[in-house]
């Protein structure tokens, strides 16, 4: 009778890892934050007034922001993580019909340099092909140094508004994704990024504190709204199970905080205390680095 049952554990233990060598086979574990098919990095927002962050609502302690009645009535005013909206683009000054013929191509972009030729080839009323220097005309000189003051002005306030219609189309191109596979992709706020050498096949570098967030469009403004969905915020626990020696209850009792505490991956100071005990718990050289100082893989 034992070896019967020991046998018999013996192919539920096959079985079992089999099927979970299968599952990782169709569904493998992202270890690597850059391996995700989309990304963006929130501190790397552009500061323009068609995107609205609202970091305020979940910081703990802190009053909630208060924001303009939306005209998506789905969506609340308030109850949003991020609005994208088409910011407007304006056209550069228009550069003096002199010198236009000397600018180099880009001027029209205001994250290039505004430069004009320093030289370029002529043909006289005598056919002959002569080298006409820039720096010989002293009025276009100066002409050129009137305009390009005011177009620096204009660059200056343009640069925030290119940078907001860059992250609208990268979100017009995700949405689109998003609405062709919406059962196969889901879209997720980050925190908490563990790097974690932990041997030469399992290196980690992946936010484990997630949020799964539901990615609206309201074409009428048109405005995209990054908001909650009804799921809790989790671990990402699939990552543990690729490090046998991190211990089971511990994970349990860090998701049974998590619950308890409701910390969330805008949550300020107390979610950093959450995930300070985290790490702290997960090795014995485990440490919490703040926001901004430079992480490095340790083993």
């Amino acid at each position: 009778e034992e070896l019967l049952l020991q046998t018999g554990e013996e192919r539920l233990l096959k079985i079992f890892n089999y099927l979970k060598a299968l599952n990782q086979y169709r569904n493998p574990i992202v270890q690597q934050i850059n391996e995700q098919e989309w990304q963006f990095w929130l501190k790397n927002l552009p500061d323009h007034p068609a995107i609205k962050f609202n970091r305020v609502k979940f910081a703990a302690n802190e009053l909630q922001q208060i924001d303009e009645p939306s005209p998506d009535k789905s969506i609340s005013a308030n109850d949003y993580v991020l609005k994208v909206r088409r910011p407007k683009l304006t056209n550069p000054p228009e550069p003096p019909v002199a010198i236009y013929e000397w600018l180099i191509n880009g001027w029209d972009d205001p994250n290039k340099e505004c430069k004009v030729k320093d030289l370029q080839n002529k043909v006289t009323a005598n056919g002959d092909t002569v080298i006409d220097y820039f720096a010989n005309h002293q009025e276009l000189v100066e002409e050129f140094e009137r305009w390009k003051k005011i177009w620096q002005t204009w660059a200056a306030n343009e640069k925030p508004a290119r940078a907001c219609m860059k992250l609208f189309e990268q979100i017009y191109a995700l949405y689109g994704s998003i609405q062709k596979e919406a059962e196969k992709k889901e879209l997720i706020l980050g925190d908490g990024i563990l790097n974690w050498r932990y041997s030469d096949k399992i290196t980690i570098n992946h936010p484990i504190l997630l949020q799964r967030l539901f990615l609206e469009f309201n074409p009428s403004i048109p405005e995209f709204t990054f908001s909650e969905t009804e799921h809790e915020v989790e671990l990402y626990t699939a990552l543990f199970s690729l490090m046998p020696d991190v211990d089971g209850g511990i994970i349990a009792r860090c998701r049974e905080e998590l619950t308890k505490g409701e910390f969330h991956p805008l949550g300020g100071e107390d979610t950093s205390g959450f995930l300070r005990r985290l790490v702290a718990q997960l090795s014995a050289r485990g440490s919490f680095v703040e926001e901004g100082e430079a992480c490095r893989e340790e083993d």
